[in-house]
């Protein structure tokens, strides 16, 4: 359950973003991967205003792992590699 949640509300909404498609690096750990998809995790208050809770991206591995993994989008960064190959 994720905490500061009025009524308990949450949903996730797809979202699209210029980076789909792209090489991207989460600098922090050294992984690279695909971005295939970001998801809005936002929840609503009472008064049904809502308020974005985080944003996840879901990545195809590039780094030779073979499993499919998760990041939070502010997180990653464009792939150094990715940019010289395409300009």
């Amino acid at each position: 359950m994720i905490g500061g949640l009025h009524n308990g509300r949450e949903v996730l909404r797809d979202v699209a973003h210029p980076w789909i498609g792209q090489r991207v690096v989460e600098p922090r750990t050294g992984r690279t991967g695909r971005l295939g998809l970001v998801v809005e995790h936002v929840s609503y208050d009472v008064l049904g205003r809502e308020r974005v809770l985080w944003t996840e991206a879901h990545l195809r591995p590039t780094d030779g792992s073979g499993w499919e993994w998760r990041a939070d989008l502010d997180r990653l960064a464009l792939n150094a590699d990715h940019r010289r190959e395409n300009g």
